[in-house]
C-alpha cells in the first residue's frame, strides 16, 4: 500500500479539528451542545469543522470561549 502524504492544509484541517474536539470531549460536550452554546446552527459548525478557513473571527472567538481553550492552543488554530 502506498504511502499517504497530506497537504500543509490537510494537516492544518486536522489539527483544527482535532483540537476542537479533544476541548469538547474533554467538556463532555457533543457537536450540537457546543453549537448551541456558541450560538451558531449545529449545521454552520460541522461545516466550519470541514473548511476551518470558513471560520469567522467572532465564531472561532466564540467556539473558544465555550471550550475554555487557553491562549497558547488559540494561537495554534488561527
Amino acid at each position: 500500500m502506498p504511502k499517504v502524504t497530506l497537504t500543509e492544509s490537510q494537516r492544518e484541517q486536522e489539527l483544527f479539528e482535532t483540537t476542537i474536539m479533544k476541548y469538547a470531549g474533554a467538556a463532555l460536550m457533543s457537536t450540537a451542545e457546543l453549537a448551541k452554546r456558541a450560538r451558531m446552527p449545529t449545521r454552520t459548525l460541522y461545516k466550519r469543522l470541514n473548511q476551518p478557513r470558513t471560520f469567522t473571527l467572532d465564531e472561532l472567538k466564540r467556539v473558544c470561549n465555550t471550550l475554555k481553550i487557553p491562549e497558547e492552543e488559540r494561537g495554534k488554530l488561527i
